[in-house]
Order: C-alpha cells, then structure tokens, then sequence
C-alpha cells in the first residue's frame, strides 16, 4: 500500500512513526485547588490552562501554537484532552502527558509547563518524570536534541535533579527511558519501601494509584492499514467502527482523526479519568501504531488480546507501568512470566522495580505460520 501525497507529507509522516510520550506527575495541590477540579482550575473561574497552553507550546518549534478547536479536545471532569494532531496532550489535576511525533520537539516545552503547573495551578514540586520512546527509524531526520538519547537526557538534567536513564531491549527494538526514580537494590528493601508506599497512598486523598500500558506495534497487517487511508474510509469515524478501536476499552469518550492521505490519530476519555491514545502510520514501508491507557484493570490480558486483534502487528513492544496500590501492581510480574501472548512469542523480556513504581518491558515478534 501507498498513500499517494507530495514527498514532504509522506517524509513527515516517515519521521513520525516512533513517538516521543512525555509524563510529569506534580506534587499534591494546594488546599485552595479542590481535588476534583483540573489543573489551574479555581472555583468559579474559567480553565486558565486554555489561557496559558499558547505561551506554553510557544517554545516548541515544528509544532501547532494554536488550541485546538472544540472538536478536536474532549473533556470530562479528572481529565482534559487535547489533540493537535498527531500530537496529543492529557492534562489532570496533577498530571501533564504529551505525545508527539515526526520532527517535534517536545522536551524544549518542559520549563515552560513547569513554570505553567507552578505559577497556575501551584505546584511548586514535581513528584516524577517519565521520558519514554522508541529507538526512531531515522534518527538522523530528528532535530537537537532528539537526534541521540544523550543529548535527551543532557537537557532533562538541566530541569530535573538526580534523573536516570534507562536502556532496555536490543539494538533495533531498544526503548529509553529517563525517569527521576532510581532502580532499588535488595529485595526486602523493595518490599519494604512498597508497603510505605500503600500505607501513605491510602492515607492521602491527594495520592492516587498509577498505572499505565503502552503497545508500540510495527510491521501491521496491510489489510488492516488499509483502513487508515481516504481511499477507504470517507471519514475517522468510520475508521474507528470498522477497526474495533470503539471496543478496545468500552466506554470511552472518543475524538478522532483521519489524515490526508493516510494516517489516524485518537484521544479517548472515560468520565473515572482513564484516557487511551492511538497513533497510527498505515504505509507499509513505516508502518507503526501505538497504543496507550491507564485503564485500571487488574489484568490487561483482554485489553492486549483486543488491540492485537484490531492491528495484527508482526511485532510490538510491551510497557507496562504500576505503582503498588494499583489495581494492576501485579501486572508487570505477571507478564514477565509470558513466555507466549495471544500467537505471539516473547523475543526479549526485563522486569525492573523502581522506587514506588514497577516496570515490564517485552519484545514479542508473531510466531511462524
């Protein structure tokens, strides 16, 4: 399959088809921000990030300045979000996500949010980061710093105080990771800190439990990507029904968007505050699809078996997330274990416990026919 269009788009959308996802956690607000209100949110007063999302996006360059117009953001109570395709943004009370692809620039945008979240919402600390991508095709086409990890992680330094940096999976399936939480040492010191942390969780109404999956899928079925292109679908809508994405997590609230002349980009939001976002490239020689929830599920078997059904990747990276009084704390163990998943066969599997948090990473390729 080829999407016909002039060499520039079809280069952007090349670019494009290994995302940057950025997530910030904040310390708990301020008494004076009640906790069901979003960020910079006041009683009685207008959403003051709409006001200041302008000045805040203006440090990026490759990136849209403007909002995005109503029907391109979806909003419910715990959860805003906001698509300037083929990027999307999820902001919270206490919590800012971006991802963007192509030649963005994302991390250029981080002082600007941070001094947002402070001088806005009052947040004046920042409770972790994560910086998370995969190895790009081209990593020559980036622009600084994104053109290599180690400049990623130079300018994150110059935000955050005693960051790390992560490499995980082989060379041509590797995933990065910057985060400001270490990697724990004993067993029973992890043990320990895990049960700290459930006994503060569930003593402050300002923690909240975490978790989060992210499927990177590469080498799609071609029939499926087909779906994703103007000269089968007259509309994103039709794209979302005909793939199942509408069944991939019941319930959600969902904004879509079909490009010119391939690609599909979609924000979805439940009213309990969970979010999903895809991001897909249909042409066969790039394609690529991620997928991303913080669904609260205590397995994600069915949410995994549902997205690989609707994309038949050849491939794909598994991420999963947890803090230890999420629902699914015992996913990431659970799923190490894995040797097979739903026809696929587990290339590359590491389990890391982080302070507060823990992660799987898994490489699976589709078994033999």
């Amino acid at each position: 399959m080829i999407c016909h269009g002039d060499d520039r788009h079809r280069e952007a959308i090349f670019t494009g088809t290994r995302e940057q996802a950025s997530f910030i956690r904040l310390e708990t607000p301020p008494p004076c921000y009640p906790a069901d209100q979003g960020v910079g949110q006041p009683e009685g007063g207008e959403p003051s990030i709409d006001r200041h999302l302008r000045s805040a996006a203006a440090p990026i360059p490759h990136a849209p300045v403007s909002l995005p117009p109503p029907a391109s953001s979806a909003s419910l109570p715990l959860f805003t979000c906001f698509g300037a395709y083929p990027s999307s943004m999820f902001v919270s009370r206490r919590r800012w996500i971006l991802k963007t692809c192509g030649t963005t620039t994302p991390l250029r945008c981080v002082r600007a949010v941070l001094a947002l979240a402070r001088d806005t919402a009052g947040h004046a600390r920042v409770h972790n980061v994560f910086y998370s991508r995969r190895e790009f095709a081209r990593p020559h086409a980036q622009l600084t710093p994104h053109d290599n990890f180690d400049s990623e992680v130079e300018l994150l330094d110059s935000f955050f105080c005693d960051g790390r940096a992560y490499i995980m999976g082989p060379e041509k399936d590797c995933w990065y990771l910057y985060t400001l939480l270490p990697l724990e040492g004993t067993v029973a010191a992890l043990e320990k800190e895990h049960r700290e942390a459930s006994e503060v969780s569930a003593g402050c109404a300002g923690c909240e439990p975490d978790q989060t999956i992210e499927i990177l899928m590469s080498d799609l079925d071609p029939a499926v990507m087909n779906i994703f292109t103007r000269a089968h679908s007259a509309s994103a809508h039709h794209a979302t029904k005909e793939s199942g994405i509408d069944k991939i997590i019941p319930g959600m609230v969902i904004d879509d968007y079909l490009f010119d002349p391939c690609g599909y980009s979609m924000n979805g939001v439940a009213k309990d505050g969970c979010y999903m976002t895809i991001h897909i490239t249909p042409e066969r020689s790039c394609s690529y699809v991620s997928f991303e929830s913080n669904v609260p599920v205590s397995s994600y078997d069915e949410v995994v078996a549902r997205v690989l059904h609707a994309f038949r990747p050849g491939r794909f990276v598994l991420t999963v997330f947890a803090t230890p009084d999420a629902a699914g704390s015992a996913a990431p163990r659970q799923l190490k274990s894995f040797s097979s998943l739903c026809g696929y066969e587990q290339k590359e599997a590491q389990y890391c416990r982080f302070s507060g948090y823990e992660l799987h990473y898994a490489l699976y390729a589709k078994f033999p026919s």
